[in-house]
């Protein structure tokens, strides 16, 4: 309990520090909100043109393309605002053999690492995907059991802890290439969850829910608001664990080689 507390007074100081570091520079804070409210518009204006020349894609109709869109946008922008700019600094730390900072202080190494530094403007992210889920949902017309919300906050849950799990091993990886590039590599191949995984062939949908992640994020969990669940609303569960454990293996394993390579 006395563990939990520290954790929490470190994370709690985190925040307060990052945003009183963001209205330092007020003008960029407020080009940011701009280029935020771009991305959405952006995004927007595609899904909108795709669905002038059909009225499906795949199964899947315009407004739930939306949710879709909507659920990843949240869990990513989550990720955005409590995680990426730590893992990032994280990933150049162990490239410039910095790191040993972290790993001397009296609290857990990966939550130091993990939790470094909040980026306050991505809130407006969160907020803007859980308008556009609010929106899909009023065009849907359908009324979702308080089951089914209870299932998909917690799947909710699980996606992001499976975000992370695979964001941080390429964070790990970092030791054994020294470079950052590997963390920017998956950001940007986690860009397909935004649309649904099964309107691709069926061959890159068993690749983007068996060895990357992909349908796990926003797929899944939409299916489970509209109704339609199946075996993998379940498996999310276990899978979340199973990559939890395997990247902080991963990183502990790593912290092994690193101190043994600087001793």
């Amino acid at each position: 309990m006395q563990a939990l507390i520290h954790h929490l007074k470190y994370y709690l100081a985190i925040v307060k520090l990052s945003y009183m570091t963001a209205l330092t520079y007020r003008a960029s804070h407020v080009l940011r909100y701009f280029r935020i409210l771009m991305e959405f518009i952006i995004s927007i204006i595609f899904i909108n043109i795709v669905f002038s020349k059909t009225s499906n894609l795949g199964a899947w109709t315009r407004p739930e393309v939306f949710l879709v869109f909507a659920i990843w946008t949240t869990a990513f922008s989550a990720h955005f605002l409590l995680l990426s700019d730590s893992l990032h600094q994280t990933s150049r730390d162990i490239r410039e053999g910095e790191i040993d900072f972290l790993l001397t202080r009296p609290l857990d190494s990966q939550f130091l690492s993990t939790f470094r530094a909040v980026h306050v403007d991505n809130i407006f992210r969160v907020f803007g995907g859980i308008i556009m889920m609010i929106y899909s949902l009023n065009h849907l017309f359908v009324i979702i059991p308080i089951a089914n919300w209870i299932l998909f906050g917690a799947l909710f849950i699980a996606s992001v802890v499976i975000l992370y799990s695979f964001l941080f091993l390429g964070v790990s990886a970092a030791f054994a290439t020294s470079g950052t590039e590997q963390l920017n590599i998956l950001e940007s191949i986690l860009q397909v969850g935004k649309y649904p995984m099964d309107i691709f062939n069926p061959k890159i949908t068993i690749v983007m829910s068996s060895i990357l992640p992909l349908i796990f994020i926003s797929t899944i969990p939409a299916r489970t608001l509209l109704g339609k669940l199946d075996y993998l609303s379940w498996i999310i569960f276990p899978i979340a664990g199973i990559l939890f454990f395997i990247s902080r293996t991963a990183w502990k394993f790593a912290l092994r080689h690193y101190s043994s390579a600087s001793s």
